[in-house]
């Protein structure tokens, strides 16, 4: 199974690109990170536009402009759209779909943290790292959290990674 994430930037005008990637490489799962899309009608056409040809996408808006996360997938995977989280986060976003074959499960979560590092995200991010490390099934989890995380000195590294290595998250 070919799984991809891609910083799309808006996937508004980027419909037709984003169909070619997914078929040219034959990606069963793309998540997105920054789709822009809101819950608004006209989106549902973008929606509609991006699945014509085999896949399904499951999209989670931030609620005003920018933002937001989804996964495109190959519409013979069968995600269940039921999340393990129950709360609301109010600086960032988050997919949660689950795979189940056969007796075995991986839960898909998608993650996008806007540009401003604020102190909320670092009381946030653990909540939703320790609910996703004790729910059913194996986690494959991709963050675009607009840090550096290569230097290793920045404070605002470590605080972000800190609940990471605490979970055993890598």
């Amino acid at each position: 199974m070919l799984f991809t994430v891609l910083n799309s930037r808006s996937v508004r005008n980027k419909t037709v690109a984003l169909k070619g990637f997914s078929i040219e490489s034959d990606i069963d799962i793309l998540a997105l990170t920054k789709t822009w899309l809101s819950n608004e009608s006209d989106d549902e056409l973008i929606v509609l536009d991006i699945c014509s040809t085999g896949y399904e996408f499951y999209n989670v808006a931030r609620g005003f402009r920018g933002g937001g996360v989804g996964l495109l997938y190959k519409k013979r995977i069968r995600f269940q759209k039921q999340s393990c989280i129950k709360a609301k986060f109010s600086l960032f976003e988050f997919t949660d779909l689950l795979l189940k074959q056969g007796s075995s499960s991986l839960r898909v979560v998608v993650v996008y943290h806007p540009p401003k590092a604020d102190l909320l995200f670092f009381e946030e991010f653990p909540t939703l790292s320790e609910a996703f490390v004790t729910a059913i099934g194996f986690l494959l989890m991709v963050e675009d959290f607009n840090f550096h995380v290569q230097d290793s000195n920045n404070r605002t590294v470590l605080q972000l990674l800190q609940p990471l290595k605490t979970f055993s998250l890598v």
